[in-house]
């Protein structure tokens, strides 16, 4: 069965003494004397407290260090990273100031049987939804060093299991089961061999496979590179929360995986509301002048905030804080809630019991959060509707965050001169000015507006140009109309110089 992800390459090292032939010049480069595995060691000496020794002790349990190295861009591609070994699992944050080009430390496990074979699965994850990951085995008689690297050239391949992508292409699995003579080429041996991608990475070579490494300073100063796409706007990023400081009192500010939160605690107000936006709030706290204001229900026993008023959840008993709003009412199944009838089959799971979003005319797919629900047909459709994105993980692409971060879209439908981000970002950063077509569904290069022959599908970068078209005979395309018998074709089908004198 054909794996639904397969992101990236996975390269890892074996004990030389377990594996008769053991290619060390894909594995690392031996550094003398001081070593990190007994790889780095003349044959029949270990590696032991950093330096080769033939007298050592490894006792009853051997270290096994774990790198990565990966050109997915953390914080924004992904913003953890998972590793499991022999069932015991580390978990790294990967925050927008975290580096994992080069040989990043992910995981550490002291107490590893040695001689035995192991299972290392490494994951990257973006929401709690799985982006790319790899699994390896491995057997070692000293410490040793699993260097693990996941690139953007797999992002796009799909292997059949148990088969994983190395650069590109599918290996067999008894490669990464420790059968040397199974393994592909290396794809490089140098930097040279690795062509950029975009403007803003360069190619670099480690282990044999190909890397982009980026470097924002060729981008602009609100800008941040991302190898398979380019120079994007740069989200709010922070180090720690002082880097959130909305400078009001009564905000609560915090950094979450390089991502600022600012939530509002009117528990610092004593008595009014903590909205640094509203008219009346003080410019040093951020709170309201004005106290909570009260509903009373009509069945004059309870009492509710006033700006719970007509906010399409029904407050009071006798539902009466939602009457007159302009809106008609839908009662979830279960009795437990009113709310606004026009928020039933709307994709928000309103109801506790989820009766809003049933019997909607078609299959409903929760999303992740537990508090959307999407059409089951759009799931894996190149788009994401589920705000969590997670109707779309999982389906065999990698997703490009339009520049709103409210949607994302397949990578490789990052200019194709079809517009599919609500923002358009997703045709704005390809090098090229562009003009987008009068249908708002498709673009094209501004340089071929008023050129001569279409592409926009509706025509309309041939409109307005000063000069008549001639329809092609397939439809396909049109021309100007003093084309027509030039004695140059330039119909796809030649019909602009058929029946021509």
């Amino acid at each position: 069965m054909a794996r639904l992800y397969a992101p990236g390459p996975w390269l890892f090292i074996l004990s030389c003494a377990a594996l008769s032939a053991c290619p060390l010049s894909r594995l690392f480069e031996s550094t003398g004397a001081p070593c990190r595995s007994e790889a780095n060691c003349p044959t029949g000496q270990s590696c032991c407290a950093g330096k080769c020794s033939s007298a050592c002790e490894s006792g009853s349990a051997i270290v096994a260090s774990i790198t990565l190295s990966t050109d997915y861009v953390p914080g924004y591609e992904f913003d953890e990273v998972a590793v499991v070994l022999d069932g015991e699992t580390r978990v790294v944050a990967a925050n927008v100031t975290a580096v994992f080009f080069a040989a990043a430390p992910i995981g550490q496990f002291l107490e590893v049987v040695p001689d035995s074979p192991h299972v290392v699965v490494v994951s990257l994850r973006l929401a709690g939804v799985t982006v790319a990951e790899r699994t390896a085995a491995f057997t070692a008689s000293a410490d040793i060093l699993v260097p693990v690297v996941l690139s953007r050239d797999c992002a796009q391949v799909a292997c059949d299991a148990p088969s994983q992508c190395l650069g590109g292409r599918c290996e067999s699995a008894a490669c990464f089961e420790r059968d040397a003579a199974a393994c592909l080429a290396p794809l490089c041996a140098s930097d040279a061999q690795c062509p950029a991608l975009v403007d803003c990475t360069t190619g670099v070579c480690t282990s044999g496979v190909c890397l982009q490494r980026r470097d924002d300073a060729l981008c602009g100063p609100d800008e941040r590179c991302l190898p398979g796409v380019g120079c994007m706007a740069r989200e709010v990023e922070c180090a720690e929360p002082a880097d959130c400081e909305d400078n009001y009192l009564c905000t609560r500010e915090s950094c979450e995986r390089g991502r600022c939160s600012v939530t509002a605690d009117s528990a610092n107000c004593a008595g009014t509301l903590c909205a640094p936006g509203a008219f009346d709030a003080d410019p040093v706290t951020g709170c309201t002048t004005q106290p909570f204001l009260l509903f009373a229900c009509a069945d004059g026993v309870q009492t509710i905030r006033l700006d719970w008023r007509c906010d399409g959840f029904a407050n009071c008993a006798d539902v009466s804080d939602e009457l007159g709003c302009g809106y008609a009412l839908f009662t979830c199944a279960d009795g437990t809630r009113t709310i606004r009838a026009d928020w039933r089959c709307d994709g928000f799971i309103n109801c506790v019991d989820r009766s809003d979003e049933g019997g909607c005319g078609y299959e409903t797919f929760a999303c992740a959060d537990g508090a959307h629900v999407t059409r089951l047909a759009w799931v894996c459709d190149g788009s994401t509707t589920c705000p969590d994105f997670s109707d779309e993980a999982g389906c065999g692409y990698a997703l490009f965050t339009c520049a709103s971060g409210l949607q994302a879209i397949r990578t490789e439908w990052v200019c194709d001169s079809f517009i599919n981000c609500a923002d358009q970002s997703d045709e704005t950063a390809c090098g090229y000015n562009v003009f987008v077509c009068a249908d708002g569904l498709r673009v094209t290069r501004l340089e071929w507006r008023c050129d001569g022959s279409t592409t926009c599908p509706d025509r309309s970068d041939e409109l307005g140009c000063g000069y008549e078209l001639f329809v092609c005979a397939d439809q396909a395309y049109a021309i100007r109309a003093d084309w027509r018998c030039d004695g140059t074709t330039n119909c796809a089908d030649a019909s602009d110089e058929a029946g021509c004198p």
